[in-house]
């Protein structure tokens, strides 16, 4: 469960944990400061992300995602937006 400003964080999309993923979801709390950005992969057993090279600073930060092309329910079934 991810935590924002100490409230659990709804992830529908996230699907069930992979038995030996590479990156592990038991992170320790982490407070960030104002301009900072704790980013997750939604493929989290198998997404290098800030659980590999910590918060990012907003100055790095240089798109927004606008669309996602194909995704994974759940189910493990495709969906194409």
């Amino acid at each position: 469960v991810v935590y924002r400003n100490g409230a659990p964080v709804a992830e529908p999309y996230l699907h069930a944990p992979v038995p030996g993923g590479q990156y592990g979801r038991e992170v320790p709390a982490i407070v960030l400061g104002p301009e900072a950005y704790y980013l997750l992969g939604d493929f989290r057993d198998n997404s290098r992300d800030s659980r590999s090279w910590g918060p990012v600073q907003r100055a790095s930060i240089r798109g927004r995602v606008e669309h996602i092309w194909l995704s994974l329910g759940s189910d493990g079934v495709r969906s194409i937006r």
